[in-house]
């Protein structure tokens, strides 16, 4: 009981992070221990006995931060907004080339978005076509007004993240102490996939060790079988073969040099990639501090009780 009381209380210190209180079914799916419900709750009201934890609107969180759960309360329209914004761009996604899946993640797929966030999405290309993919995305969003600009971030998107179908291999992005990563991951959610979350979820098989209750989600708009989209069809027919070859070196060129010609991208302490088969643009990424701000939290925790 012990050991499934400590690392409840890992997840509500790291949720606190954000000021989001769980549900008992949030806290069962992030658990790094395999437990049933009724060992869960049995575990989650002594904890509340011993004055570890408090309840409020059917949400846990640390004794002393039940305000968070009016703010939980209050941040879900906020998200709400988003992923509407989210299941809307799922619907165009499917008439652009070489897009195998489109996913929410960081802020909005961790439910903690607030009035001024915007929407980081994750897109994974076909095999060697990542950045024209990348291209016609940012393009996209372009047309539709709502890609993330440095004077208008809320509710826009933001193309932070890519892959390609060849590089789903995520462990190499983890560090040593990462309580965060494997979270990032287990929140990943697609709305738009042509059978590519599964074998991300299949390749990076680590996750389900490290949460054994964790169950994958479900895509907003999963194509178990390839719709025949005459758009999508003409441009990847065009797009493909020798002349499909050049303009993707053409574009990951043109792509890449931008990148790095920004400072922020060469900051210490940042996590940018931008090769061929990947480009990760966190030039402020924060997991260091999450991990340094949890850790706190934890010696304080048992420190003060």
């Amino acid at each position: 009981m012990e050991k499934l009381q400590n690392s409840i209380l890992e997840i509500i210190n790291f949720y606190s992070l954000f000021k989001k209180p769980l549900r008992p079914e949030e806290i069962l799916e992030s658990l790094s221990m395999k437990t049933s419900k009724e060992e869960l709750d049995l575990a989650i009201a002594n904890l509340c006995q011993v004055g570890f934890l408090e309840e409020k609107f059917g949400f846990f969180c640390s004794k002393g931060e039940s305000k968070s759960a009016f703010l939980r309360v209050k941040r879900k329209k906020y998200n709400l907004i988003r992923w509407k914004k989210a299941a809307f761009l799922a619907k165009l996604v499917k008439f652009l080339p070489f897009v195998k899946m489109l996913a929410v993640i960081n802020s909005v797929s961790f439910g903690v978005a607030k009035a001024e966030s915007d929407i980081d999405i994750l897109i994974v290309s076909r095999k060697n076509r990542l950045w024209t993919s990348r291209a016609f995305m940012v393009s996209l969003l372009e047309i539709l007004g709502m890609n993330k600009q440095l004077d208008k971030v809320a509710e826009r998107f933001c193309l932070s993240f890519a892959i390609d179908e060849k590089c789903l291999n995520l462990l190499p992005l983890k560090m040593e102490k990462d309580i965060y990563f494997p979270l990032w991951l287990a929140n990943l959610y697609p709305v738009y996939d042509e059978r590519i979350y599964n074998k991300i979820i299949k390749e990076n098989s680590w996750l389900k060790e490290k949460l054994p209750n964790w169950e994958e989600r479900n895509s907003l708009e999963k194509l178990e079988k390839k719709k025949n989209n005459k758009i999508q069809n003409f441009l990847e027919k065009t797009l493909s073969g020798k002349f499909g070859n050049w303009l993707e070196k053409f574009l990951m060129k043109i792509q890449i040099k931008r990148i790095w010609s920004d400072p922020k991208n060469h900051r210490i302490g940042g996590s940018v990639i931008a090769e061929k088969g990947m480009m990760k643009l966190h030039p402020y990424d924060k997991r260091y501090i999450y991990q340094k701000t949890f850790n706190q939290k934890m010696r304080n925790l048992f420190r003060t009780n």
